[in-house]
Formats: structure tokens, sequence, C-alpha cells
């Protein structure tokens, strides 16, 4: 089937699916490098210039409004902070955001979720953060194909902050937690061994660390508009007990999806 371009439709769908269970959806759009990095682009812009956005991005706002559904924009909140820091919010080489900016955006999350009532405060701490070093080079140079020279030049070296049990075993995905991180590689970039930029410092670890309680995580990358939504339909389906107990679902998608994703329905797949 052609892809369905129109997110509200699907967004509607789990919405409903996931309150049918006691629920709630909360979406997580996140911004992309060319939104919050312009003057990396264009001489047009400055450092100082603003977040650049898809001009029906506020119409689409305004609908889930209409529609209930919730969510949180952490655009200007990383805009604000690379302003005052005056660090990159983006990998040099890369797509993805910094490690920085990721923590940003957990915090943002945990203080609304806190506020909101979506979550129960742990009483004792349980989660700490250490720091790692990583170096990496990022897809965008990889997807260049550049020679050895090139290659060392560009590649970039990061201080993560990894989150560990106080215990000091580390970070581990909890399926019993009554949250649940559904997102792509944007919350997998400093998770996934794969991608090569560090393990236990990504979106549902730094969650945690700020939550101070445990976070439930399915992350596909590249999958952020269907694939991600499938899997989590599986087990809405499905016996395995894995929304069991749970009372949010965070749904983060790079905001390209918006604009390029595959949002068919899944109720007729």
């Amino acid at each position: 089937d052609p892809p369905r371009p129109d997110p509200l439709p699907a967004l509607l769908e789990l919405r409903t699916e996931l309150e049918e269970r006691g629920i709630h959806l909360l979406l997580l759009p996140t911004p992309v490098k060319p939104m919050l990095a312009p003057d990396s682009f264009s001489r047009r812009y400055s450092r100082d210039s603003p977040p650049l956005q898809n001009p029906s991005f506020e119409e689409l706002l305004r609908r889930l409004d209409e529609a209930g559904i919730d969510y949180l924009d952490v655009t200007a909140a990383l805009w604000q902070m690379g302003r005052e820091t005056s660090e990159p919010l983006f990998l040099r080489s890369d797509t993805h955001w910094t490690p920085e900016a990721v923590e940003e955006a957990a915090r943002q999350l945990g203080g609304v979720l806190a506020e909101r009532g979506l979550m129960r405060p742990e009483l004792a701490d349980r989660y700490v953060q250490r720091s790692n070093e990583v170096e990496n080079l990022g897809d965008v140079a990889r997807m260049l194909t550049p020679t050895l020279r090139q290659a060392e030049i560009w590649r970039q070296r990061l201080t993560l902050r990894r989150v560990l049990e106080v215990t000091g075993r580390p970070w581990q995905s909890e399926p019993k937690a009554t949250i649940l991180l559904l997102g792509d590689s944007f919350s997998n970039i400093y998770s996934d061994p794969g991608l090569e930029w560090g393990v236990g410092a990504g979106l549902a670890e730094q969650l945690s660390f700020f939550l101070q309680s445990p976070v439930d995580k399915i992350a596909l990358n590249a999958g952020g508009a269907l694939a991600a939504r499938r899997a989590l339909r599986r087990h809405l389906l499905s016996s395995t007990g894995r929304l069991e107990g749970k009372r949010v679902v965070v749904y983060q998608f790079a905001v390209r999806e918006l604009m390029q994703g595959d949002w068919r329905l899944l109720g007729v797949d």
C-alpha cells in the first residue's frame, strides 16, 4: 500500500488503543539538525537565528489539541539551551543530537510527566551518572565514503554521562515500568552499540535518571512513523503482558517523519 502522509488519523488510532487500556499517550516530536543549526547550512542564518519549523507544524499542534492528544515540543527549550551555553546541539558529522541535548530533552520530559501526574516519584535515589569518553565517525561522514585522512579529521570525541543503578549495575530497560518510551534512532543514538556512539546514555536512560524511576523502551532505528507503532501494536494485540501496569507511552519520533513518514492505519494493516 502507498504511504499515508497525514499523521493525525494514525495518532488518533494509537491514542484510542492506548486509552482503552488506561494508558496515556504523550508525543515527543524531536527537532532535527537544520531546524536548530540553520547557520550550518546557509549563510542567511546566524547562531542566534530562531529555530526553523515547517509552516504546517502549528496547524498540526492545533489539531492535536482539538483531538485531545498530548504532546511536548522541546524545540524552544533546546534552542534556548544552545544560546545560553554556546554548545552545539548536534554532532559535527552526524544527523543526531549531542548528549547534552538528549539530557535536556529528558529533563524537560521528566518535568512534564511529573507535573501532569503521569509518574509516581521514587522515594530514594536509584540511578546515578558516570562520565564516559567515546569517539566515532558520524552517519553523514560515513555516507560520503571518506578517505582515511578525511575520516581521521571528521571523527569526533564526546563525553557521555552513562546512567547506572546506584549499585553500579548498567541501566536496563524495565518491562514492568509504568512508563514506556517508544522511539527511533534519536532515542537510540547513545544506547545502541551498533550506532557506535556508546551505550547507557540514551533518552530512556536519561529519563530514568531525572525521574529516578525505571523506564521501559522500544526503539527502532529509522522506525519512527511506522515500524515503532507496529512493534507496539504487537504487544497491544498479544498476551505478553508488556503493557500491563503501564500508565504512559511517550512516543518519540524525528519531526521529519511528519513530512515524509508512513502514517498508515494499523487496524487495517
